[in-house]
């Protein structure tokens, strides 16, 4: 029995020191692992005091004078909005009082108007993201901010993929501008823990219009849109799943294009000017390519699509914009190429910016093919290389759905 009892106590032991030593092995270890540099230093000289915004957007906001705005703000309960949201940073674009009163916003309609209304008022100023002042002033042109405002009534949208509205924001000269608009002189940015605030003296009117509505409730357009009609039905006539340079269809909205884009709308005069007095002459110039092409890969291996005469027209007054094929920036999300008039004034680079990248075996890269000028304030342009002249912009900043549209009257964008 006691050879029974030391022989357990020996085993015990001998798992007491074993354990022992291994903790002792790491303890080595770990001491080894310490070198006097990693000891952290005592602190040389006086703190450096933090000189950044202390304040939270909200209360940010509630110390302004913007009175209307916060009294929609409190009603609305965007502060616990806000909190839901995945998002802790906001820009936040506040109208003054007199913009509110000038859209009809007065103490008392604010204090009559559901909740839920002000909700989607107030969404509409809101952007996902901080933008600082000193990150918005090195951009040439507008920033495309998606606003808290959203709808699932936009056809081809939904619940679950629903629409939202865009703020496209720069400066330009001595003003920030939004969606076309100068909305305020540049340098009342306030700054605080949770986002920038800025206020505007405008309130900004609300797309209802996509392209296609805005063009077929005016009767300049009338060429235009029975050019493309023309042209869908010869691609639809070679396949009718090809769709790829098909332009009605663009027209709409739709989650699955490379977002909002720039259309420069050629009148019935445009049509004229450049030769084509009739629908009947544009039909002619449409089926002096028939039948059309097949696809194929060029000498070089870039897949190539069939085009028709009136592609030649067509693709430059949407900036050959494709839909489906994009633009989209490095992240997947679409890129947005709708360029305001003082996008148009300031940003020299859209003139033959890359629209998107080609790949050996696919599409070639993919250009703007126009170029941009302009003279006492007034926005010229024509295709790049073209003999003509610079046409201006008889009209512009037409904010729609899907993008935005200036108006040509001088002609069509011909090489």
């Amino acid at each position: 029995m006691n050879k029974k009892m030391c022989a357990r106590t020996l085993r015990n032991n001998t798992k007491y020191y074993q354990r022992m030593c291994i903790c002792a092995v790491w303890l080595i270890v770990l001491i080894s692992a310490c070198r006097k540099q990693d000891i952290e230093p005592d602190p040389v000289g006086e703190p450096v005091p933090y000189t950044g915004p202390a304040k939270s957007l909200e209360t940010t906001l509630f110390q302004t004078s913007n009175t209307l705005f916060i009294a929609a703000w409190k009603r609305a309960d965007m502060t616990g909005r806000l909190h839901k949201l995945d998002s802790r940073t906001f820009t936040l674009f506040v109208p003054t009082d007199d913009a509110m009163k000038a859209a009809g916003w007065t103490l008392g309609k604010i204090n009559t108007t559901l909740p839920d209304t002000l909700n989607a008022l107030l969404a509409y100023y809101i952007a996902d993201r901080n933008v600082a002042p000193a990150s918005l002033a090195t951009i040439k042109g507008n920033i495309a901010l998606a606003s808290l405002r959203t709808s699932a009534d936009v056809p081809e949208y939904s619940i679950a993929s629903p629409y939202t509205y865009l703020l496209f924001t720069g400066i330009h000269k001595d003003s920030l501008w939004m969606n076309g608009y100068p909305v305020s002189k540049w340098g009342n940015a306030i700054e605080s823990t949770s986002g920038t605030l800025y206020t505007i003296n405008r309130m900004l009117p609300l797309p209802q219009m996509d392209m296609l509505a805005y063009l077929q409730s005016d009767e300049r357009f009338s060429f235009y849109l029975e050019a493309c009609r023309i042209n869908d039905s010869l691609y639809i006539e070679k396949n009718p799943w090809y769709n790829t340079q098909q332009t009605l269809t663009l027209l709409n909205p739709n989650p699955k294009y490379g977002g909002q884009y720039t259309l420069f709308a050629p009148t019935n005069e445009a049509f004229k000017k450049s030769g084509l007095q009739s629908i009947e002459d544009i039909r002619a110039l449409a089926c002096r390519t028939l039948p059309i092409g097949d696809a194929h890969n060029d000498e070089e291996s870039y897949y190539v699509d069939p085009l028709t005469s009136l592609d030649s027209i067509l693709l430059p007054h949407k900036m050959n914009f494709q839909g489906e094929s994009g633009p989209y920036n490095p992240s997947g999300k679409p890129a947005h190429p709708a360029f305001f008039y003082n996008d148009l004034l300031d940003n020299t680079a859209i003139s033959g910016m890359m629209l998107r990248l080609g790949q050996v075996g696919s599409s070639r890269p993919l250009m703007f093919n126009l170029e941009f000028t302009s003279k006492n304030g007034q926005v010229y342009v024509r295709r790049q290389g073209a003999k003509v002249a610079p046409m201006p912009l008889v009209q512009h900043d037409i904010q729609v759905l899907n993008g935005v549209i200036h108006v040509l009257n001088d002609g069509l964008l011909v090489p």
